[in-house]
């Protein structure tokens, strides 16, 4: 028996052994018998490929307990975009941020037992802080306009 597959239903190559995808699109695939009859075609869309971009930003990394556990989690602002991170690797919040924000700190703030994110603006001088309880920003704090 001979297997094929396809990357456009059209043109069919034999393979063996496994397929490396580069990109997100659909894979054909579908056998030929001793005989010659072919078999009905199966397909598998492949959705979960991630381009990478060239980073010409350089991400800053920030380490806080944003839910109150005392366990610590990742905090990553690149260009206009933190993302933050459970324990185990796993995205839980991606947030667009404006022009000229930057991460300037990361600490209990308003002590109420969770870390907070302090930002500074270096376009308007603006500095203030994200109010964290239990991994949900609840508040922003104005701290002052540094000039």
């Amino acid at each position: 028996m001979q297997q094929q597959y396809s990357f456009d239903g059209e043109n069919w190559e034999e393979y063996t052994s496994e397929i490396t995808l580069t990109r997100n699109g659909t894979v054909y695939f579908r056998g030929i018998d001793a005989a010659g009859n072919i078999s009905s075609v199966t397909t598998c869309t492949v959705d979960n490929i991630v381009e990478i971009t060239e980073i010409t930003e350089k991400p800053s990394f920030f380490v806080g307990d944003f839910s109150g556990n005392g366990k610590s989690m990742l905090a990553v602002k690149l260009k206009n975009t933190i993302v933050r991170y459970r324990n185990n690797g796993i995205i839980w919040s991606e947030l667009p941020l404006d022009d000229g924000w930057d991460i300037a700190g990361v600490g209990d703030f308003n002590g109420n037992g969770t870390d907070d994110i302090a930002w500074n603006n270096t376009e308007t001088g603006l500095a203030g802080y994200w109010q964290i309880n239990d991994k949900q920003l609840t508040a922003w704090s104005n701290i002052a306009a540094i000039c």
